[in-house]
C-alpha cells in the first residue's frame, strides 16, 4: 500500500504547484499590476504545457524507461511556490511553464507505476492515485488562500517543503528497487495494439468522453476563484476555496463509488446518469446570488462533477482497443485536457475584451452535456459500454 500512497500523495504535489495560480489569480493580478485576463490566459498556457507533455511522455515511456522522473518532476512542478517573488509577468510565465513540464512529466509514468503496484485491483488503486490526489489539492486550496491573505504570496514558497518530502521519498524509493529488483524499475509496456472484445472498450469513444470532462471541468475549477471574487468581491475569496474544497474532497469520494457502479452497469450507462444531473448545476453557478448559495450548489455538483469520472476512463483506457498501452494513458491524461487549456486561453483573451464571466459557465454545461450525448449514442449503436 505504501507505494500507492506515495504515488498519491506525489499527484496531490504536483497538481496543488500547478493550481497555485487559478487559486490566487485574482489578488497576484492587483499585486503585479496585470489584467486577470493576462494571468487567466497564462493558467491555459500553463495548462497546455502540462498537457502536451502528457501523450509526449507516454510515447517516450514506449520505448525507455523513465522512472527516475517521478521524483525529478516533483521539485520541477513546485517552482511555481516562488511566484510571490517573481518581478514581472515575463518570470511569473518561465516558472509557470517549467512547471507544468514537471506536472506532466510527472502523471503518465506516476499512472502507470500505480497500475503496475494495483496488478488486478487496479479498478482500486488507480482511482485511488488520481482521486486522492485531486482531493489533497482541494482539501489544500483554503489554506493557501489564508497563507497569502495573512502572510502574502511569498510566503507561498513554504509550500515547497511536503513536495521535497516526497521527492525525496521517491529518489530512495528509486534507489532500492534499482539495486535489488532492476526488473522492477526498468517495466516492459506492451506495444501490441489492443483488439475489440466483448471485454474491453473502443478507445477513440473513449477519449471523446474524456474531451468533455477535461474541457467542463478544467474551465470551471480554473476560473471558479475569479468568478466569486469579481462577482462578489474580496471577502468571496474564502467561499471560493471552500467550493473549490468541496468539490475535489467529495468528488474524489464519488470517484470510487461511480467506479464501483461502472464496473457493475457500464462506464457510458454512469456517464449519461451523472452528467446530465451535472448540467443544470453547472448553470446554477452561472450567477449564484451569493458566495454560500454558489457553496451550497457545489455540494451536490460535486457528487456528479466531470472528474468523478475520469479516472474510469483512464482504467477501462489500459485494455482498450487502439494504440498502446503507454500512449493511451499519456493521450487520455493530457489529450483532453490539452484541448481544455485552450478553451481556457481563448476565454483568457475573451475575459480581456469583456465577455461576461457568466457565459464561461454556460459553456461548461454545455460540454457536460455533449459527455452523455457521447454515451448515448455510443450505447445505442455498440455494445461494449
Amino acid at each position: 500500500h505504501f507505494p500507492i500512497l506515495l504515488l498519491t500523495a506525489g499527484h496531490g504535489a504536483v497538481d496543488s504547484y500547478l493550481g497555485l495560480l487559478p487559486v490566487v489569480a485574482p489578488g497576484l493580478a492587483a499585486s503585479m499590476g496585470v489584467p486577470l485576463g493576462d494571468l487567466v490566459m497564462l493558467i491555459g498556457v500553463g495548462a497546455l504545457v502540462n498537457n502536451l507533455m502528457q501523450p509526449f511522455a507516454g510515447w517516450i515511456m514506449g520505448h525507455r524507461n523513465l522512472a527516475w522522473a517521478l521524483w525529478f518532476s516533483v521539485l520541477l512542478s513546485s517552482l511555481p511556490v516562488w511566484m510571490g517573488y517573481m518581478p514581472n509577468l515575463f518570470w511569473l510565465t518561465v516558472i509557470i511553464l517549467l512547471g507544468a513540464i514537471g506536472t506532466g512529466l510527472y502523471h503518465p509514468e506516476a499512472a502507470l507505476t500505480a497500475s503496475d503496484v494495483s496488478g488486478e485491483k487496479a479498478h482500486l488503486g488507480i482511482p485511488l492515485f488520481m482521486a486522492a490526489g485531486a482531493a489533497i489539492y482541494a482539501a489544500a486550496t483554503p489554506l493557501r488562500i489564508r497563507i497569502t491573505e495573512r502572510y502574502g504570496f511569498g510566503a507561498l514558497a513554504w509550500l515547497l517543503v511536503p513536495g521535497a518530502i516526497v521527492a525525496m521519498l521517491l529518489f530512495l524509493g528509486h534507489q532500492r528497487r534499482k539495486k535489488a529488483h532492476p526488473s522492477v524499475v526498468i517495466r516492459p509496456r506492451s506495444r501490441r495494439m489492443t483488439r475489440v472484445s466483448a471485454a474491453n472498450v473502443s478507445f477513440w469513444p473513449l477519449l471523446a468522453v474524456g474531451f468533455c470532462f477535461a474541457v467542463g471541468n478544467g474551465l470551471f475549477l480554473s476560473t471558479l476563484s475569479s468568478h466569486f471574487e469579481l462577482m462578489f468581491g474580496p471577502e468571496a475569496r474564502h467561499w471560493s476555496g471552500w467550493t473549490l474544497m468541496i468539490l475535489g474532497v467529495l468528488g474524489s469520494v464519488m470517484a470510487f463509488v461511480w467506479s464501483g457502479l461502472g464496473r457493475k452497469f457500464g462506464f457510458y450507462r454512469m456517464t449519461l446518469a451523472t452528467q446530465i444531473v451535472a448540467v443544470p448545476l453547472f448553470l446554477l453557478m452561472a450567477r449564484p446570488s451569493s458566495p454560500v448559495w454558489g457553496f451550497l450548489v457545489a455540494l451536490p455538483l460535486s457528487l456528479a462533477t466531470p472528474a468523478t469520472m475520469h479516472p474510469m476512463a483512464v482504467t477501462l483506457s489500459r485494455n482498450a482497443a487502439g494504440s498502446t498501452q503507454a500512449l493511451r494513458t499519456g493521450l487520455l491524461l493530457g489529450a483532453p485536457s490539452g484541448l481544455a487549456s485552450v478553451a481556457l486561453m481563448v476565454a483568457g483573451v475573451l475575459l480581456r475584451h469583456g465577455m461576461s464571466r457568466s457565459l464561461i459557465m454556460v459553456a461548461v454545461a454545455c460540454c457536460s452535456l455533449g459527455a452523455p450525448l457521447l454515451s448515448l449514442w455510443h450505447l445505442l449503436t455498440r455494445t461494449d459500454g
